[in-house]
């Protein structure tokens, strides 16, 4: 029998072996992997062949994502390919989800934290006169308001007083005290000779005639 050539026979075992592996490698059951698995948080892709970033207002936190999420009201994200959504700063707000920008609060409302979807009134004896507050300010003393979410307060009427900021009304001066100014903080007493017998007086009245009386009378004598 003719063998073959010892040469020879090494260029047939080196194909046989080429051969093998090929058919090996085409019947393997591994997946390839894919370009999703790729793509980096704050992109995603749908076809696992492109990978795309996330438009504003949306964010994907983790890799390989095949969507974005809608950021949540009281947060926003204002640039593409975002991560995570940032939370609205005190002074604003945002009631909508996938925003990419805060609201400010209007004047009279405010948060005092972040991540709000709305903003509060200011309470009855507080006000606040300019947008993005993050507090309310009380009524002066000889100031009042008595309506929530209010941008101002009012002066106390003649007659009446407050004593305190944060006043929701004003105090009538008692009988024997008078205030003929508005805004103020206190009464004062009547004038010797002088009385106010009702509450809430801006004025004192003279005592008739053959009757006197001392400082603060509420009569004469």
């Amino acid at each position: 029998m003719k063998t073959l050539h010892p040469i020879k026979f090494l260029f047939v075992f080196i194909a046989i072996v080429a051969i093998h592996l090929s058919v090996t490698r085409c019947g393997s059951s591994d997946p390839a992997p894919t370009l999703a698995n790729n793509c980096i948080a704050g992109e995603y892709s749908t076809d696992g062949t492109t990978c795309l970033s996330c438009d504003a207002g949306t964010f994907s936190s983790s890799a390989g994502s095949v969507s974005c999420t809608s950021c949540a009201a009281g947060s926003f994200a204002n640039a593409t390919g975002s991560s995570t959504c940032l939370s609205c700063p005190v002074g604003k707000f945002q009631s909508a989800t996938g925003s990419t920008a805060c609201n400010s609060c209007e004047a009279g409302t405010y948060t005092s934290t972040t991540g709000n979807s709305s903003c509060t009134n200011c309470g009855a004896g507080t006000y606040v006169d300019t947008q993005d507050a993050s507090a309310c300010l009380s009524c002066p003393i000889g100031k009042f308001q008595n309506s929530s979410g209010s941008t101002t307060c009012y002066n106390c009427l003649a007659g009446t007083y407050a004593s305190t900021a944060g006043s929701s009304v004003c105090a009538s001066c008692p009988a024997g005290k008078y205030q003929n100014n508005s805004g103020s903080s206190a009464c004062m007493d009547c004038a010797p000779n002088t009385y106010a017998s009702a509450a809430g007086s801006s004025m004192c009245l003279n005592c008739p005639d053959g009757t006197t009386s001392g400082p603060g009378a509420t009569v004469c004598n």
